[in-house]
């Protein structure tokens, strides 16, 4: 079971790396995808050994092989919270579809909470990321309909009371959403 948990955080941490992509990139209107990892500073392209989560951080002593600059500690906080996050999920849950649904729900959640933090912004992708998760969910569980929009108007609702009450001082529109 140990070697299961220990595949499941070194997938996290993997995952977890490109959640640090999407919160520096998505905030800029960047691409994803088609661009190559580089250095903040210098702008030396990462070669792939530069690119292990956590492990890189570490050897490279938080800095640019390039340069030298220093890599902010964001990205092997980022990467060990997503591999804590997966396994403590597996633990919870065990080996399911709902588990693979929460497990992309915590990482898309991480990035959303970094990205708002930072910029005091929710990307509305994220948002609707979020909401397909949601209706995968349902589509696997369709018995538990009621609770769903239960859950959804108990938790919007005065959200939007919030946010209406306050004139966007009190919260967010993407709180509400």
């Amino acid at each position: 079971m140990i070697i299961l948990y220990i595949v499941v955080f070194l997938y996290g941490i993997v995952v977890g790396s490109f959640l640090n992509v999407c919160i520096l990139r998505i905030p800029q209107h960047e691409s994803i995808v088609t661009e190559r990892s580089h250095c903040m500073s210098c702008g030396y392209q990462l070669k792939w050994y530069d690119m292990f989560p956590l492990f890189s951080y570490m050897f490279l002593r938080g800095r640019c092989r390039k340069c030298g600059a220093h890599v902010s500690v964001q990205y092997p906080i980022v990467e060990g919270c997503n591999g804590i996050l997966w396994v403590v999920t597996w633990v919870m849950l065990g080996v399911s579809a709902d588990t693979f649904l929460v497990c992309l729900l915590m990482s898309a959640l991480l990035v959303l909470s970094v990205i708002d933090w930072r910029t005091y912004e929710i990307p509305f992708g994220l948002n609707v990321f979020i909401g397909i998760l949601g209706v995968v969910r349902l589509i696997c569980h369709p018995d538990n309909l009621s609770e769903y929009a239960i859950g959804f108007f108990a938790v919007s609702i005065p959200l939007l009371i919030i946010l209406l009450l306050t004139k966007g001082q009190g919260m967010g529109g993407g709180d509400v959403k």
